[in-house]
């Protein structure tokens, strides 16, 4: 037996930690385009009007990349997964923002949060359908 074909016999897939990628993984996504669409909206004219629906593609965005990098490795339990991952980061996200905000905008947290969640199980749905390419 090759070395590989053992490593691929016993390879664990543990869960949590994937998961604990996924939702670590979403969370920098959004800040980070948060803070690109910050030092954006500073130095230009963007009205305040652009603010929730810019955090709702970004959560959107970062949701669907945490589940579809929780689910890749494991390619099982995609929507579930995908979702734990969303919920993981959606809770981090959520403490984040009510710490910066001190509460005053409960209601668009709980819309962005159903946002991450919703378009992580859709993200870890596409990871466990994503076929590898056959080399001939």
């Amino acid at each position: 037996m090759k070395n590989s074909d053992y490593r691929k016999e016993n390879k664990k897939e543990n869960i949590p930690l994937c998961v604990a990628v996924g939702s670590v993984a979403g969370v920098i996504i959004f800040f980070a385009l948060t803070l690109i669409f910050a030092l954006v909206s500073f130095e230009s004219d963007i009205g305040t009007g652009l603010y929730f629906p810019s955090e709702l593609l970004f959560g959107g965005v970062s949701g669907a990349a945490a589940g579809f990098v929780t689910v890749r490795p494991i390619k099982r339990l995609a929507a579930p997964l995908g979702a734990c991952a969303g919920l993981c980061m959606s809770a981090v996200t959520a403490l984040i923002m009510l710490i910066i905000n001190g509460g005053a905008s409960v209601k668009n947290i709980l819309i962005l949060s159903g946002v991450i969640i919703l378009l992580a199980a859709i993200g870890g749905v596409a990871a466990a359908n994503i076929k590898k390419k056959m080399r001939y």
